[in-house]
């Protein structure tokens, strides 16, 4: 267990990173004002018959202006024996700032250190470094 002042003094230690990611767009916009949620799904090839993998993208944007405001880009893997796909790594904008969630990790917690600077706060850069990110992480080992 962690002792609280220990904890405490780590915690005042780790940037901030939950600002959100462009500083026009602020808070989401309502729901009237969101495309519906655009998927596109990517089959993988795997050298084991029994895993099947996929990369997914979803990507909301805003209606009048067509600027994107909200995305998740997700490699999975699905076992023969699996009833449902299991994220491995997750990239998404979900709090309103971009960060990686890997289930190989402890507990796949969101993590923003493996995200570049200069797309923390650029929700397009963010998108296309998600993108290849997750690209990057489809090898054998990962699966």
């Amino acid at each position: 267990m962690v002792n609280r002042k220990s904890r405490r003094r780590q915690e005042k230690r780790l940037p901030v990173m939950d600002t959100p990611l462009d500083p026009e767009l602020g808070e989401l916009p309502p729901p009237e004002d969101r495309s519906d949620p655009m998927q596109f799904t990517t089959p993988l090839s795997t050298s084991d018959p029994a895993i099947r993998a996929q990369v997914v993208q979803r990507r909301t944007e805003h209606v009048s202006t067509g600027r994107l405001v909200d995305f998740a880009v997700i490699l999975q893997r699905r076992s023969s024996s699996d009833e449902q796909w299991t994220d491995v790594v997750r990239v998404d904008t979900a709090h309103r700032y971009v960060h990686v969630h890997d289930s190989r990790l402890k507990a796949g917690k969101g993590d923003t250190a493996v995200v570049p600077s200069d797309c923390r706060y650029n929700i397009d850069r963010a998108y296309l470094w998600a993108i290849d990110y997750i690209w990057q992480h489809t090898g054998e080992g990962t699966l």
